[in-house]
């Protein structure tokens, strides 16, 4: 993937701040006075997803987004986007589950209200 300034500004986002969506990652540049219309966000988004750096979380009303090396097996709030690691006892329950279901390994993301939003 080529890296352009404007890949670099939305991977600066995704390492500064947890899961953003689309739309954050552009508030987050403008408040940097970076100029990005959202469908190039989308965009870059797309191609960060699809090399493998960047990991789509779902969120209740749009996809957030998470550097690779940073996904783990976690708890996300669909509302605000709080995510907190799964237990490590917790995370061999799930993938146990998960496996057995004969799904892929990979992060897993349990999304759940955290107290805040519940």
């Amino acid at each position: 993937m080529r890296r352009t300034l404007a890949t670099r500004a939305v991977a600066q986002v995704l390492v500064r701040h947890d899961c953003p969506t689309a739309a954050e990652v552009q508030a987050h540049l403008r408040a940097r006075d970076v100029r990005m219309d959202l469908t190039t966000v989308h965009r870059i988004l797309r191609r960060l997803t699809e090399a493998g750096a960047v990991v789509p979380i779902p969120r209740d009303s749009a996809m957030g987004y998470r550097i690779a090396d940073r996904a783990e097996h976690c708890l996300t709030c669909p509302s605000c986007g709080r995510t907190v690691p799964l237990t490590a006892a917790a995370a061999t329950a799930l993938l146990a589950e998960v496996t057995a279901a004969g799904f892929a390994l990979g992060p897993v993301t349990v999304s759940t209200r955290c107290p805040r939003c519940h």
